[in-house]
């Protein structure tokens, strides 16, 4: 094999799925999937029980490992050595090789995936420590030591070797749930939301409304940046793009001002609804943080909850600001979120917003206007993209 054709090995693990019983199959099934839609040209993909292995070109394992890190139903992988066990000569070599360096003091971990070695896996340890031990100069510390050499024994013939390893998003993987419509904006909340279900194998389909030309682009510019960073977690993701700037102008003339934000509040619910009718979507996803603002108040929500007939789900609804930081932080949308722009609900913005709406009073102003044109008009001008 030419040295451009030479590979480097993963080896993969999932947990939650373990525990499917017999649905695990189908977990098994949509996580290679994911896998080979996310991973770069070239690679192999190769199912065993209890994980998965994969080969990648050489040159591309680290677009490999950013692949592995967004990809849901993962605990971890590793960058590893496949070996036969059995043949003594390859796995000390491999051993060696991998434990060469610089560092005071090991151990190894072995663990097997059956009952293979007939010694169990401590036979394995001792005599890959001693190997080491001898051959490197280095000394055993099971307690702290500075290098670990883990050894995956996963069946009557392999085992894989390797030094470290890293951390995935664990959760169930891509399209085993279901499909969800998820509003987005460009602010911190609504695309850790959005991460968070998409984490426990649902699918987004993402919709962005937004009052352009009204407002400068800079929130549409910022949401299709956003969209980019959860289409990791899923491979291509779609956005819609609805403008209500129309919808705020008229609401402002004729509605009690109070009432704004839930009033657009709800259009951005219905507008969710329908998008998420036609693509098949079980419900809908929003980044309400309970009493962060005046609309996210109980009495408010359920306000909200009243314009749509679909299940609306709120991930972020216990959570304090402090926690959705840091989670924005670890997913990678929080620098984005943080960059100026006009927000479509900071457009007419009441001085004195109701915290404690009535339903009957918020039906009453929506009667000032025509509530189904309004979406419709809305709807009939949205974009539609994948990314």
């Amino acid at each position: 094999m030419s040295a451009k054709m030479q590979t480097v090995n993963f080896l993969l693990r999932y947990s939650e799925i373990a525990l499917k019983g017999k649905n695990r199959i189908f977990f098994e099934k949509k996580l290679a999937e994911s896998l080979r839609g996310a991973l770069p040209k070239g690679s192999r993909v190769r199912k065993g029980r209890g994980y998965f292995a994969v080969s990648c070109l050489e040159g591309k394992e680290e677009e490999a490992e950013k692949a592995m890190e967004g990809i849901p139903g993962l605990a971890w992988f590793a960058r590893a050595e496949e070996v036969s066990w059995r043949e003594k000569k390859e796995l000390e070599e491999k051993a060696l090789k991998l434990m060469e360096g610089e560092y005071g003091n090991f151990a190894v971990r072995a663990r097997q995936g059956g009952k293979f070695l007939e010694g169990g896996s401590r036979e394995m340890e001792v005599f890959l420590g001693e190997l080491i031990a001898r051959k490197l100069k280095k000394k055993v510390n099971l307690t702290v030591p500075e290098r670990t050499l883990w050894v995956e024994v996963v069946d009557e013939k392999r085992a894989f070797l390797f030094i470290q390893k890293k951390s995935g998003v664990r959760g169930l993987p891509m399209g085993t749930v279901g499909k969800v419509v998820c509003l987005l904006s460009g602010g911190i909340d609504s695309p850790v939301a959005a991460n968070l279900v998409q984490r426990r194998g649902v699918e987004l389909i993402l919709v962005h409304c937004h009052s352009y030309p009204i407002t400068k682009k800079e929130s549409i510019n910022k949401v299709k940046k956003l969209a980019k960073v959860l289409g990791r977690y899923q491979g291509k993701i779609k956005l819609y793009l609805v403008p209500i700037a129309a919808a705020q102008k008229e609401m402002y003339a004729l509605v009690d001002q109070r009432y704004l934000i839930l009033l657009y509040r709800r259009l951005m619910l219905k507008v969710a609804q329908e998008i998420g009718k036609r693509e098949g979507a079980l419900g809908i996803i929003t980044g309400d943080s309970l009493g962060q603002v005046a609309s996210q108040t109980l009495e408010n929500l359920g306000v909200q909850e009243a314009a749509v007939e679909m299940p609306i789900y709120r991930p972020l609804i216990a959570m304090n600001k402090e926690e959705i930081v840091q989670k924005a932080k670890e997913i990678g949308t929080y620098e984005i979120s943080i960059l100026p722009h006009e927000d479509c609900c900071s457009l007419f913005v009441p001085k004195q917003p109701k915290t404690q709406a009535k339903l009957a009073q918020v039906e009453q102003e929506e009667n000032k206007y025509n509530r189904e044109e309004m979406l419709k008009k809305a709807l009939d001008q949205k974009e539609e993209m994948e990314l």
